[in-house]
């Protein structure tokens, strides 16, 4: 159980509430006060109808008899502070080098089935570094929800139909006769990159019809989106075509269950979604049906959205840019019509700047727009990628240091945490050698970097549960440098393997916990920690 829970119970033990709000754990700026504190008390006072001093004593007492997990708890204006015991940090450092690390996080789901649909770029070009840092928050989020108990399954919608699917077509038309020699435009809202011309000159070498340029264009860039995710270690559990949705009924059946609700009108020989009578305070309505008798985008990402739910997901998380701020409204009272607005949540993405020598990097000349994921991955390793685009608040705009990510030393964030691990394997192979297992730590807890270190890994659990909670995965990123921070001062102020062996051992098992903790939070980010370096 981890100390998110523990205080839980004792809330729920000590005033009857079911607390599901997260609780907020923090290190205290003077170590004596404890190793781990709460303000949850602060939170908790108008709930009770006591004041926050009351409280923290009330939840203090509970927990002091948690005496397998705390030395000490005490109450201080409103604060709650741990002190962990010998014993807790003793059973903690041989679960985790045993292999329980899983099991030590805390559950937030009895397996919940849950969807995350990210990156979704429409396949009309190679996927931006945008998209890039979608897929990255997207997947770790998977792989973050997974361990925390959710049945999660990760989506991308692939949006092959429509007006920029026609676009597309027809710019690739312009392309392929401009390259014949013949005179030929590309729309003005068309695709302008020069990546056209050479998708042009392959259709042109393989005799692609006239007739099938738009399937082949479609099928050609889907590819490679496909190639470029799996270049940078993203897989979905499932693609959804839009061409398949619209020719499946789902959206006409959609535009008649919304007329049954009384939300459809026409003007102007367009079908409209009554947001406005839906929502007074919505500022306008929404076209379904256009007067050409064509489905709106947003006729179909409602009928998609519904389909989701239809397919049993408790809760969907959508991915986007930030170009789709607009669109979370409206989605949102579409949903609300079928009970299902609660059940929707979008983790909006900022913009990302590449930084090259100062400045932000000159527009790809390929794509025609921002730099791809394919020349980034051409420059810098997919875990160096990776890591870069987490280690930010989602909602922050990011500038990507590319002259940082370039370096492989420890002035790089992402080696800076796998030479802490590889150092920590060279330390576990030198002790083998020598015949050193690990061993009991009670004894060392009276050295302060040791119980530091030993501090930091006991967040482990608790960091996790929050990097899930809040959906940011650049929690667990802040944490691994910090864990990784104080295992490197660790490392150069003592010898592990040294000539005492019971001393060797105990040593031993800390860093071992620590490498064990390093493993993991690298893999639920999908990053890659290496035995050697």
């Amino acid at each position: 159980m981890g100390i998110e829970d523990a205080v839980r119970e004792a809330i729920r033990s000590s005033f009857g509430i079911d607390y599901k709000e997260a609780i907020p754990l923090f290190r205290p700026k003077k170590p004596e006060f404890g190793d781990i504190s709460t303000s949850v008390a602060f939170q908790l006072a108008k709930k009770v109808g006591s004041p926050p001093d009351v409280v923290s004593e009330k939840i203090a007492r509970k927990l002091a008899s948690r005496t397998e997990m705390f030395e000490n708890v005490s109450a201080q204006g409103g604060y709650i502070n741990f002190h962990f015991g010998k014993t807790f940090f003793s059973k903690l450092i041989k679960d985790v080098i045993s292999g329980k690390l899983p099991s030590l996080i805390p559950k937030l789901s009895g397996g919940e089935y849950v969807q995350i649909e990210y990156v979704s770029a429409n396949p009309t070009g190679p996927l931006n570094v945008v998209s890039a840092r979608a897929a990255a928050v997207g997947s770790s989020l998977v792989n973050i929800l997974k361990r925390v108990g959710y049945d999660v399954k990760g989506e991308y919608y692939l949006n092959d139909a429509g007006n920029q699917i026609r676009l597309l077509t027809e710019s690739l038309e312009a392309r392929i006769k401009q390259l014949q020699g013949e005179e030929a435009e590309v729309p003005k809202e068309g695709y302008h990159g020069e990546y056209l011309l050479d998708y042009a000159r392959e259709a042109i070498d393989e005799g692609v019809p006239d007739d099938r340029l738009s399937d082949w264009i479609l099928s050609r860039i889907t590819s490679e989106i496909k190639e470029t995710l799996e270049r940078f270690g993203v897989h979905f559990d499932n693609w959804v075509s839009e061409r398949e949705l619209r020719s499946s009924g789902k959206v006409k059946k959609l535009v008649s269950e919304l007329d049954k609700k009384h939300l459809v009108y026409k003007k102007n020989g367009a079908v409209w979604f009554a947001a406005t009578s839906l929502d007074p305070k919505s500022e306008q309505d929404y076209v379904l049906v256009k007067s050409d008798g064509e489905y709106s985008y947003f006729a179909v990402d409602i009928a998609y959205h519904l389909d989701k739910f239809q397919r049993g997901f408790a809760h969907v998380w959508d991915i986007w840019g930030p170009d789709h701020h607009g669109h979370i409204k409206r989605m949102q009272l579409a949903l609300r019509a079928f009970g299902y607005e609660k059940a929707f949540s979008v983790i909006l993405l900022q913009q990302v700047n590449i930084v090259e020598e100062g400045k932000r990097r000159k527009m790809s000349k390929r794509r025609g727009e921002l730099v791809t994921l394919n020349e980034l991955l051409d420059e810098i390793d997919a875990d160096v990628a990776r890591f870069f685009f987490l280690d930010r608040r989602a909602g922050s705009h990011l500038d990507f240091d590319l002259d940082l990510a370039r370096k492989e030393s420890e002035e790089n964030p992402v080696y800076y945490v796998k030479y802490a691990h590889a150092r920590i394997r060279s330390i576990e192979r030198l002790a083998k050698l020598r015949g050193i297992t690990p061993g009991s730590i009670e004894n060392l807890l009276e050295i302060p970097e040791f119980l530091h270190l030993a501090r930091r890994v006991a967040e482990y659990p608790d960091i996790v549960a929050r990097t899930a909670r809040e959906l940011e995965p650049h929690v667990l990123t802040d944490y691994l440098l910090a864990l990784s921070r104080d295992f490197h001062h660790f490392y150069h102020v003592y010898r592990v393997i040294t000539e005492d062996r019971e001393r060797s051992g105990g040593m031993l098992s800390l860093v071992l916990a620590v490498a064990e903790v390093i493993k993991d939070g690298l893999a639920l980010l999908g990053i890659e920690a290496p035995e050697r370096m």
